[in-house]
């Protein structure tokens, strides 16, 4: 036959055909008749073929977007566990590397989802995760995880301690002290005590006679004339009384009639009464008068 002849039944059937097949609704697209007007499929459901009078679940694992025609496995970082559901982002601590899942799993202890939630990566040195722990959680203060990985902190021992998220610990500076382990922070050392070390756990008192510098590192001791007082620093001997040395803890009463003056690191003689000097009258002046007060024992005699 003429090649004009089949080019003329082809227009034929495509002018009888082509009309009813625009009515049915395409894929992706349903109604309850299979042809117009059509709605999309909706999200999590799909169907290949004109004239649908319905769309099918996408499977698990599986999701799509309206008026679709085919499903997409759900990326890496989410899963789908319902049929006709949406891909959903793994939960907190959870993962999956694979396409098309069904579940998310667990990172392992020391460790954390990575942002996209497709695979655990170690915790930091500093940091830990426990079996409930959705991220990597820094250490407390007083506490230390030196390695990456680590699944729980150590206590810093006695005499140290660390700031929050601490790799290692610290020792406490000399003039403080830490006496327990875990210790948040080291503590000065009271009053009369002194740390000569570092990573003290307690503070030593300081040797009769002495007291601690101003930043407790070390004891002084007093100098003479003075002892350590209740203010924990070196205080004065009081009149009448006399410290000789240096490092002395208390001070001396003096000998009777001998006296001192505040701090005083020895005592002297009291002073002698006016009228055994030659003012016999206690005038206030060394003349003839003192000598007729002798003579007639009208002044005051002094022992020898």
């Amino acid at each position: 036959m003429p090649k004009r002849f089949f080019l003329v039944i082809a227009a034929i059937a495509f002018a009888l055909i082509s009309p009813a097949t625009a009515q049915l609704c395409r894929p992706g697209s349903f109604s309850a008749d299979g042809s117009a007007p059509c709605e999309p499929c909706p999200s999590g459901t799909f169907n290949q073929d004109f004239g649908n009078t319905s769309c099918l679940n996408c499977p698990v694992g599986f999701s799509s977007t309206p008026n679709s025609d085919t499903c997409f496995a759900c990326p890496s970082g989410s899963f789908n566990d319902t049929p006709g559901g949406a891909c959903e982002p793994c939960p907190d601590g959870t993962i999956n590397p694979f396409f098309g899942s069904t579940t998310c799993s667990v990172c392992p202890v020391g460790t954390e989802p990575n942002s996209n939630a497709t695979a655990c990566i170690e915790c930091p040195a500093g940091f830990f995760s426990g079996p409930s722990d959705a991220t990597c959680l820094p250490c407390a203060a007083g506490t230390f995880a030196p390695n990456a990985g680590s699944f729980q902190c150590a206590l810093c021992p006695a005499g140290f301690t660390s700031t929050p998220a601490s790799e290692s610990c610290n020792a406490c500076p000399r003039g403080t002290f830490a006496s327990d382990p875990g210790s948040e922070e080291c503590l000065p050392c009271p009053d009369g005590t002194f740390a000569p070390f570092f990573g003290s756990i307690n503070c030593q008192s300081c040797p009769p006679g002495s007291v601690p510098n101003l930043d407790k590192t070390a004891c002084i001791d007093c100098p003479a004339g003075s002892v350590p007082g209740p203010n924990n620093s070196c205080e004065p001997c009081e009149a009448g009384t006399f410290a000789p040395n240096v490092g002395s803890f208390q001070c001396a009463i003096c000998p009777p009639g001998f006296t001192s003056d505040p701090g005083a690191t020895e005592c002297v003689p009291e002073p002698c009464d006016p009228q055994c000097e030659g003012d016999a009258n206690g005038d206030g002046v060394v003349n003839v008068a003192d000598f007729i007060a002798v003579l007639l024992n009208f002044g005051n005699t002094c022992e020898p």
